[in-house]
């Protein structure tokens, strides 16, 4: 594992414990920990766009797999309408739930069309996942 990826990790790893050590529910924490599993592989991606990490191509599709395998797991972790006040989860989420799923499949849809090809199609990309991201915590998220 390289030294980027590695370090990303720690850092996730040392955020989990503290974030989560209030939430009962199984279901609450097994999103908890989706949402904040998201946060290692954009910041790599962001970081070679911007330039602040060497750009390598094959480091860019993993994260790129990465996020796609969480963008799809979205619907799954929040198919049970439990919540807990840490979670940050409005229950506009179950009343308006064609409209999660529809937000959800189109973050899939910008993760899925990201190019990693190179610094400058990763930046193109981050502008949708961004805008798919916004989308739905907008609506679906209580700060």
């Amino acid at each position: 594992m390289k030294k980027a990826t590695l370090t990303f990790a720690l850092m996730l790893l040392a955020t989990l414990s503290f974030a989560h050590a209030n939430v009962t529910s199984e279901a609450v924490k097994a999103r908890m920990t989706l949402m904040t599993d998201f946060k290692a592989p954009l910041t790599l991606i962001s970081r070679m766009a911007r330039g602040s990490l060497d750009f390598d191509a094959e480091e860019a599709a993993e994260a790129k797999g990465v996020l796609l395998g969480l963008a799809q797991d979205v619907p799954a972790k929040f198919s049970e309408n439990v919540t807990e006040a840490a979670s940050g989860a409005a229950p506009e989420i179950w009343t308006n739930w064609d409209d999660f799923l529809a937000k959800s499949e189109a973050f899939t849809a910008a993760v899925q069309s990201l190019d990693t090809s190179s610094p400058d199609g990763l930046g193109a990309g981050l502008g949708a996942i961004g805008a798919g991201c916004k989308s739905c915590h907008r609506v679906y998220r209580i700060k």
